[in-house]
């Protein structure tokens, strides 16, 4: 439950991020929060990449542990059952929108999508750069696992390299962004060709979900030295967490190069330390907030469907409401909010989750309960 309760706070905080412009009429109790909230709004996908790293390496983690090896093609088959039939229908359904309404150069568009290069070519929806990412990390991470199963003379821990691969990874691509911001600057470019140069591609963004692998493997392997450590700082670490998230909800994404050097360095070990507080102590309520977070997860484990189609929710607002003379803020953006919500699980009900039924009745999961049993659980 707690893993998909962060869920629910990526996929909001990505929502609030893309909520149409707010107009300066706004009343100020509504207009500072939801501005605070908008410029932090992106990290719900950093967010997101920490949380597939721990739940996907887990996956790999408990099958080692169980077998002592890690099939690649079952993992990705699964894989594809999960990410491929919600994703391709939206590209679908959407593609033929676009060619018939002659977007710009929509057959690139398409390709770049379903090819997931879309974090390095324009693709058709904003979206889903952050899926390519994803998508190369799934061919990354098992091949990587398995590597180190085939080299390491650990047949009991084989990935105790880990650390020293991601302290490597760190250092490469925060060089890189460096290097980048160093070499651009947004004032000289265009915002869509800065965001394919700083902020989208996988070589500048994949540590974050290799820290989820780091986090995982401290989980699943040294769970009892991850108590006694966590254990007595808990509080300490939780408030040093959010002490460095806050400076992406004060200052803008795109023309602050903290955050798109150290920044997303900062952000995800912030997210990754959350996420290890969350599986190790669970979160500690009462009855009312136990129902309260057990919606929330319930709309978290559904995210995946929620992020796919909530700008196409947007875009059709956008062009409709206009046409019926309905230009309010506070309607489009009630409807926006619910309106992707309600797309968001249906299609989650009708396509993710039938085809996951029908991925494990096919091929049957070679994974185990998690290691240290936390008081909630979120497939993956």
């Amino acid at each position: 439950m707690e893993l998909d309760a962060l869920r629910f706070l990526a996929i909001a905080l990505v929502l609030v991020r893309h909520l149409p412009p707010m107009p300066e009429t706004l009343p100020g109790i509504v207009r500072v929060p939801l501005h605070f909230l908008y410029e932090g709004g992106w990290t719900g996908v950093d967010l997101f990449f920490v949380l597939s790293g721990f739940l996907i390496s887990g996956l790999l983690f408990r099958e080692h542990q169980r077998y002592r090896t890690i099939r690649f093609r079952q993992f990705f088959i699964r894989r594809g059952f999960k990410i491929y039939p919600p994703f391709y229908l939206l590209i679908v359904s959407t593609g033929g929108i676009a060619i018939v309404n002659h977007w710009n150069r929509p057959w690139k568009r398409i390709v770049a999508e379903g090819l997931f290069i879309q974090n390095y070519f324009p693709g058709l929806w904003g979206q889903t750069w952050s899926l390519a990412i994803e998508e190369h990390f799934y061919v990354l991470l098992p091949l990587l696992l398995i590597g180190l199963t085939h080299f390491s003379r650990n047949r009991t821990d084989p990935f105790r390299a880990l650390p020293r691969i991601y302290l490597s990874l760190v250092i490469t691509t925060l060089a890189l962004r460096v290097g980048a911001a160093a070499r651009f600057s947004f004032e000289f470019m265009d915002a869509n060709t800065f965001v394919y140069t700083m902020l989208y591609p996988t070589h500048l963004r994949i540590d974050s979900l290799f820290l989820g692998v780091l986090a995982g493997y401290v989980y699943h392997y040294h769970p009892t030295n991850l108590r006694k450590w966590i254990g007595p700082r808990s509080g300490w670490l939780l408030a040093l967490s959010m002490l460095l998230l806050l400076p992406n909800f004060l200052w803008p994404l795109l023309n602050t190069p903290y955050h798109y050097t150290f920044g997303f360095t900062l952000t995800a070990g912030a997210y990754a330390v959350i996420v290890l507080l969350s599986v190790v102590h669970g979160f500690r309520l009462g009855p009312i907030g136990k129902r309260l977070v057990g919606a929330f997860a319930y709309v978290g484990a559904r995210s995946y469907s929620i992020y796919l189609w909530h700008l196409a929710v947007l875009m059709a607002l956008q062009t409709v409401l206009p046409l019926w003379g309905a230009t309010s803020w506070w309607l489009t953006s009630l409807l926006y909010i619910v309106g992707s919500l309600l797309v968001g699980l249906t299609m989650a009900s009708v396509i993710e989750t039938p085809m996951l039924r029908v991925r494990d009745r096919l091929f049957p999961s070679r994974s185990r309960p998690l290691t240290l049993e936390p008081s909630g659980s979120a497939a993956a």
